[in-house]
């Protein structure tokens, strides 16, 4: 469940994307002009988690996605390939229309967005905002 939190907070599986799409180290400046609308608070605490969980790490010619990095995304190919035909089934009054474009933004199709679909919270977020639930890590589930 740790991962699924990590990568599911805002910007993180844009930032991985744009590492692995990349194919060369980048800069802290360079991601940020390569994830668009991406602030440096966020993405300075977004790269700090990346490398605290061994995804990333920072190299003399800047931040590159580790084997294990590379090895998530590998392993992540099977459910973009489900959320782009499950995307395609929806029909138009299931919100297709936003939830297909958030989607099909997920697929690796010459698209440069690799972002989650908006909406998804971020804890530390949801914790600034004083959300209940959130402040155990929980997300308000029963463990």
């Amino acid at each position: 469940m740790a991962l699924f939190d990590l990568i599911g907070r805002r910007w993180t599986l844009r930032v991985i994307w744009e590492l692995e799409q990349a194919g060369q180290p980048l800069t802290f400046r360079e991601l940020r002009t390569a994830c668009g609308d991406l602030s440096s608070s966020v993405l300075t605490r977004r790269l700090h988690e990346l490398t605290q969980a061994l995804l990333i790490e920072r190299t003399s010619a800047g931040y590159a996605l580790t084997s294990t990095g590379s090895s998530l995304v590998a392993s992540l190919e099977p459910v973009l390939a489900w959320a782009r035909d499950w995307s395609r089934t929806r029909p138009a009054s299931a919100g297709r229309d936003q939830c297909a474009l958030e989607l099909e933004s997920l697929i690796p199709a010459g698209q440069k967005n690799f972002d989650l679909p908006t909406g998804f919270p971020d804890r530390e977020a949801d914790q600034e905002r004083g959300v209940p639930g959130n402040a155990d890590g929980r997300n308000g589930l029963r463990r």
